[in-house]
């Protein structure tokens, strides 16, 4: 029961985000899933431009060069997250919903970092890492504001 009631609490903590269907805002998922020593601090961003994309993109180990992503500037930005540097590969990030807020009126993304659960013993990769999640969204956009929740990655028994 202690561990229902500390779940509760965390979640109070939220600030409550709108629960209309309408108000979720659709987004695609980009797969750049690490980042370099140059994403070292944690850093949340709202990229409008291509210039501003090819930058993030090179301080990523994506495969992909930045022009081939697919992305129409003149109609979508990019909502990205970096969580800093990170002990082992265990850790990740994930945009997990945005919501379209009324008043004031805005873009709220919920950001997940997951981190490995008390006494994990499953293999993680042995290195510094850099996490990094980014998603596309129709314009326009305006302000946008960034909620983190830590998340504690359960493991396998």
């Amino acid at each position: 029961m202690r561990a229902v009631s500390s779940c509760l609490f965390l979640l109070l903590m939220v600030p409550v985000v709108a629960t209309r269907a309408d108000d979720a805002v659709e987004f695609r998922v980009l797969d750049v899933q690490q980042g370099t020593p140059e994403l070292s601090a944690p850093a949340d961003l709202v990229i409008r431009d291509e210039r501003q994309w090819c930058e993030f993109v090179a301080a990523t180990l994506s495969p992909v060069p930045c022009d081939e992503f697919g992305i129409d500037f003149g109609r979508e930005v990019v909502i990205a997250s970096a969580i800093g540097a990170r002990p082992n590969g265990c850790y990740s990030v994930a945009i997990r919903s945005i919501t379209k807020i009324r008043r004031p009126r805005r873009l709220q993304v919920i950001v997940a970092e997951l981190f490995p659960g008390r006494g994990c013993t499953i293999a993680c990769t042995q290195a510094i890492v850099y996490p990094v999640a980014a998603v596309v969204v129709s314009k326009p956009v305006g302000r946008v504001e960034f909620l983190h929740q830590q998340v504690s990655r359960s493991c396998p028994r």
